[in-house]
Protein backbone atom coordinates (compact mmCIF):
# COMPACT_ATOMS: atom_id res chain seq x y z
CA UNK A 1 0.00 0.00 0.00
CA UNK A 2 3.32 2.64 0.48
CA UNK A 3 4.47 2.55 -3.23
CA UNK A 4 5.84 0.05 -6.18
CA UNK A 5 9.41 1.23 -4.80
CA UNK A 6 9.19 -0.44 -1.73
CA UNK A 7 7.35 -3.58 -3.12
CA UNK A 8 10.14 -4.13 -5.26
CA UNK A 9 12.74 -3.50 -2.40
CA UNK A 10 11.13 -6.13 -0.03
CA UNK A 11 10.92 -8.41 -3.44
CA UNK A 12 14.63 -8.17 -4.38
CA UNK A 13 15.96 -8.55 -1.04
CA UNK A 14 14.22 -11.31 0.07
CA UNK A 15 12.65 -9.28 2.87
CA UNK A 16 9.79 -11.64 1.96
CA UNK A 17 8.96 -13.61 -0.96
CA UNK A 18 6.60 -11.91 -3.26
CA UNK A 19 5.61 -12.44 -7.17
CA UNK A 20 7.20 -10.49 -9.67
CA UNK A 21 5.23 -7.12 -10.67
CA UNK A 22 4.50 -9.04 -13.96
CA UNK A 23 2.69 -11.86 -11.79
CA UNK A 24 1.49 -10.05 -9.44
CA UNK A 25 -0.70 -7.88 -12.42
CA UNK A 26 -1.90 -11.12 -14.02
CA UNK A 27 -3.71 -12.15 -11.20
CA UNK A 28 -5.27 -9.21 -10.62
CA UNK A 29 -6.35 -9.03 -14.04
CA UNK A 30 -8.28 -12.36 -13.64
CA UNK A 31 -9.45 -11.17 -10.19
CA UNK A 32 -12.92 -10.70 -10.41
CA UNK A 33 -14.85 -8.82 -8.13
CA UNK A 34 -18.50 -6.99 -8.21
CA UNK A 35 -20.98 -5.12 -5.32
CA UNK A 36 -23.65 -7.32 -3.18
CA UNK A 37 -22.73 -10.36 -1.64
CA UNK A 38 -20.30 -12.83 -2.93
CA UNK A 39 -22.24 -15.90 -3.54
CA UNK A 40 -19.12 -18.34 -4.97
CA UNK A 41 -17.24 -16.80 -1.65
CA UNK A 42 -19.94 -18.77 0.11
CA UNK A 43 -19.96 -21.68 -2.11
CA UNK A 44 -16.02 -22.41 -1.10
CA UNK A 45 -16.34 -21.01 2.84
CA UNK A 46 -19.33 -23.48 3.11
CA UNK A 47 -16.86 -26.76 1.82
CA UNK A 48 -13.50 -25.08 4.04
CA UNK A 49 -15.60 -25.09 7.50
CA UNK A 50 -16.12 -29.06 6.74
CA UNK A 51 -13.01 -28.94 8.36
CA UNK A 52 -13.25 -26.54 11.29
CA UNK A 53 -14.91 -27.56 14.39
CA UNK A 54 -18.42 -25.83 15.79
CA UNK A 55 -16.24 -24.00 18.26
CA UNK A 56 -14.29 -21.87 15.34
CA UNK A 57 -17.36 -21.29 13.32
CA UNK A 58 -18.96 -18.50 15.65
CA UNK A 59 -18.28 -15.09 15.42
CA UNK A 60 -19.34 -11.72 14.64
CA UNK A 61 -20.99 -10.01 11.83
CA UNK A 62 -19.81 -6.43 11.51
CA UNK A 63 -20.99 -3.75 9.59
CA UNK A 64 -19.93 0.07 8.46
CA UNK A 65 -20.60 2.57 6.15
CA UNK A 66 -17.82 4.92 4.45
CA UNK A 67 -17.99 8.46 2.92
CA UNK A 68 -16.26 8.04 -0.57
CA UNK A 69 -15.47 10.64 -3.09
CA UNK A 70 -18.24 10.50 -6.33
CA UNK A 71 -16.10 9.84 -9.10
CA UNK A 72 -16.55 7.23 -12.37
CA UNK A 73 -13.91 4.69 -13.25
CA UNK A 74 -13.53 3.20 -16.91
CA UNK A 75 -12.30 -0.13 -16.13
CA UNK A 76 -10.05 -2.60 -18.89
CA UNK A 77 -13.22 -4.53 -20.20
CA UNK A 78 -15.40 -0.90 -20.46
CA UNK A 79 -17.17 -1.59 -17.50
CA UNK A 80 -17.59 2.06 -16.02
CA UNK A 81 -17.64 1.77 -12.25
CA UNK A 82 -18.72 4.26 -9.69
CA UNK A 83 -22.45 4.00 -10.37
CA UNK A 84 -24.71 2.84 -7.41
CA UNK A 85 -24.39 -0.75 -6.78
CA UNK A 86 -26.64 -3.15 -4.90
CA UNK A 87 -25.55 -6.12 -6.50
CA UNK A 88 -28.42 -9.00 -6.50
CA UNK A 89 -30.77 -6.94 -3.60
CA UNK A 90 -33.13 -4.83 -4.94
CA UNK A 91 -31.93 -1.25 -5.87
CA UNK A 92 -34.36 1.48 -4.33
CA UNK A 93 -37.03 2.70 -6.82
CA UNK A 94 -35.09 6.46 -6.90
CA UNK A 95 -31.23 5.08 -7.36
CA UNK A 96 -32.36 2.09 -10.66
CA UNK A 97 -31.31 4.93 -12.91
CA UNK A 98 -27.24 4.55 -13.50
CA UNK A 99 -27.12 8.23 -13.29
CA UNK A 100 -26.79 8.07 -9.71
CA UNK A 101 -23.20 8.27 -8.32
CA UNK A 102 -22.31 6.11 -5.16
CA UNK A 103 -20.86 8.56 -2.64
CA UNK A 104 -20.89 5.76 0.60
CA UNK A 105 -19.44 2.63 0.75
CA UNK A 106 -21.15 -0.45 3.01
CA UNK A 107 -19.04 -3.66 4.02
CA UNK A 108 -19.70 -6.39 6.14
CA UNK A 109 -17.13 -8.64 7.87
CA UNK A 110 -17.38 -11.41 9.54
CA UNK A 111 -14.82 -12.01 12.55
CA UNK A 112 -15.02 -15.35 14.32
CA UNK A 113 -14.22 -15.31 17.95
CA UNK A 114 -11.30 -18.18 17.61
CA UNK A 115 -8.86 -17.94 14.93
CA UNK A 116 -6.73 -15.20 12.76
CA UNK A 117 -9.27 -15.09 9.72
CA UNK A 118 -11.76 -12.99 8.91
CA UNK A 119 -14.04 -12.78 5.89
CA UNK A 120 -15.77 -9.87 3.54
CA UNK A 121 -19.34 -11.30 2.59
CA UNK A 122 -20.56 -8.19 1.22
CA UNK A 123 -19.82 -4.79 -0.38
CA UNK A 124 -22.41 -2.00 -1.57
CA UNK A 125 -21.40 1.15 -3.00
CA UNK A 126 -24.68 3.23 -2.29
CA UNK A 127 -25.79 7.16 -2.49
CA UNK A 128 -26.37 8.77 1.22
CA UNK A 129 -26.54 6.97 4.14
CA UNK A 130 -28.40 3.28 3.30
CA UNK A 131 -32.39 3.70 4.97
CA UNK A 132 -32.64 1.60 7.78
CA UNK A 133 -35.37 -0.64 6.14
CA UNK A 134 -32.96 -1.38 3.43
CA UNK A 135 -29.72 -1.87 6.06
CA UNK A 136 -32.51 -4.72 7.99
CA UNK A 137 -33.01 -6.41 4.66
CA UNK A 138 -29.30 -6.45 4.22
CA UNK A 139 -28.28 -7.46 7.53
CA UNK A 140 -31.11 -10.13 7.74
CA UNK A 141 -29.67 -11.32 4.05
CA UNK A 142 -25.81 -11.47 5.29
CA UNK A 143 -27.05 -13.77 7.97
CA UNK A 144 -28.54 -16.32 6.44
CA UNK A 145 -25.66 -16.22 3.91
CA UNK A 146 -23.12 -16.90 6.45
CA UNK A 147 -25.29 -19.47 8.08
CA UNK A 148 -26.36 -21.05 5.09
CA UNK A 149 -22.67 -21.36 4.70
CA UNK A 150 -22.10 -22.82 8.08
CA UNK A 151 -21.42 -20.29 9.90
CA UNK A 152 -22.83 -18.94 13.34
CA UNK A 153 -23.66 -15.54 13.64
CA UNK A 154 -23.69 -14.78 17.68
CA UNK A 155 -24.37 -11.25 17.01
CA UNK A 156 -23.98 -7.97 14.65
CA UNK A 157 -21.82 -5.09 15.25
CA UNK A 158 -22.01 -1.63 14.01
CA UNK A 159 -21.74 1.83 14.97
CA UNK A 160 -24.04 3.95 16.43
CA UNK A 161 -24.99 6.40 13.66
CA UNK A 162 -28.96 7.82 13.38
CA UNK A 163 -29.71 5.43 10.75
CA UNK A 164 -28.23 2.08 12.21
CA UNK A 165 -30.13 2.88 15.52
CA UNK A 166 -33.41 3.31 13.54
CA UNK A 167 -32.41 -0.61 12.02
CA UNK A 168 -31.88 -1.65 15.45
CA UNK A 169 -35.69 -0.69 16.11
CA UNK A 170 -36.76 -2.23 12.71
CA UNK A 171 -35.92 -5.66 14.67
CA UNK A 172 -37.36 -4.46 17.61
CA UNK A 173 -34.39 -3.83 19.51
CA UNK A 174 -34.61 -0.56 21.75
Amino acid sequence: MKSPRLYEHIRINRIMTLPGRTCLQKSLKAYKSGYGFNEKMFTVLKEKLKKFDSFKKHGNLLFDEMKLSEHLKMKSDGYIEGYVDYGSLDTPEELKSHTSLCDHGMVFLFVPFVGDWAQVPGVFATKGNMKADLLAKMITEAIIYAENAGLFVDCVTGDGASWNRKMWKKFGIG
